[in-house]
């Protein structure tokens, strides 16, 4: 695997919790983390990460704003959101998401999407 994993969640816990998931448990050692969509930006043109979680509801710069970034600048990296509200998985999928998780995170769903999504 290149380029590594990021996670953009606003809550340091939840970055610590995929962090240790990650690693730990799928021996993934590049993990980037960012507390909103503007970082995670940032993040993503720098490090060119191969898969992306984003959760959805963070302040000032969310999770569909990512998403919209992300199609406008035609990035093609596979992007996971995580998110309480599984209503909204419609909504985020046809704005660009390739996968949508609710919280919480479901082990074997996460192994599905890794197994997947990196390469």
């Amino acid at each position: 695997m290149t380029g590594g994993v990021l996670i953009i969640d606003d809550d340091l816990m939840n970055q610590k919790v995929m962090t240790a998931l990650l690693t730990r448990s799928y021996g993934i050692t590049d993990v980037y983390t960012a507390i909103d969509g503007k970082q995670g930006i940032e993040i993503t043109l720098a490090k060119s990460p191969c898969l992306i979680f984003c959760d959805n509801y963070m302040p000032d710069y969310n999770g569909l704003a990512f998403l919209k970034f992300a199609q406008e600048a035609g990035i093609h990296t596979p992007i996971i959101m995580l998110t309480g509200a599984s209503n909204l998985s419609v909504e985020l999928l046809s704005n660009g998401a390739t996968a949508v998780i609710i919280k919480p995170i479901n082990r074997l769903e996460l192994a599905t999407l890794l197994d997947k999504y990196l390469i």
